[in-house]
């Protein structure tokens, strides 16, 4: 195998790393004022599908309240079908 076909498979190989993640990571300031520390290649297709950038705790909290507000639906449809 010549260097040109190693360093082909080598390009290939870290092209397939960066689409998983496996990036440095980019500190960025969330909306409650931390900063969050966020993979580059996350933070990239966050931002090519409008998402916000949130730090942990804004995350959870986020998903904390949208499981509630499913909770709440979904057994609010319970109770009135009963």
């Amino acid at each position: 195998m010549g260097s040109d076909q190693r360093s082909l498979m080598r390009s290939k190989v870290i092209d397939e790393l960066m689409v998983f993640g496996i990036t440095r990571p980019a500190k960025v300031l969330c909306r409650c004022g931390a900063i969050a520390e966020i993979d580059r290649s996350v933070l990239r297709t966050k931002k090519d599908l409008g998402k916000v950038i949130e730090c942990r705790r804004c995350r959870s909290m986020r998903i904390a309240r949208e499981k509630e507000e499913l909770d709440n639906d979904y057994y609010g449809m319970q109770e009135s079908l009963e």
